[in-house]
């Protein structure tokens, strides 16, 4: 997914991806989450993804 928004030139974006699940035969096949990847059929799984290029981490978050 990171991939195809880095592609596209999209920067901070959303992909709708009910309109892909029709249109598509096959997809990402895994998204990223912090440390490892999950292994799904992305376009089945989600109805759109957003895609943040960068992230910072807050210090001294209290819980």
């Amino acid at each position: 997914m990171e991939a195809a928004f880095a592609d596209a030139g999209l920067g901070l974006g959303s992909a709708d991806l009910r309109r892909a699940r029709k249109e598509a035969s096959d997809g990402p096949d895994r998204v990223r989450l912090p440390g490892t990847y999950a292994r799904t059929p992305v376009v089945d799984a989600f109805d759109a993804v957003l895609s943040v290029p960068a992230s910072t981490v807050t210090k001294d978050l209290r819980v």
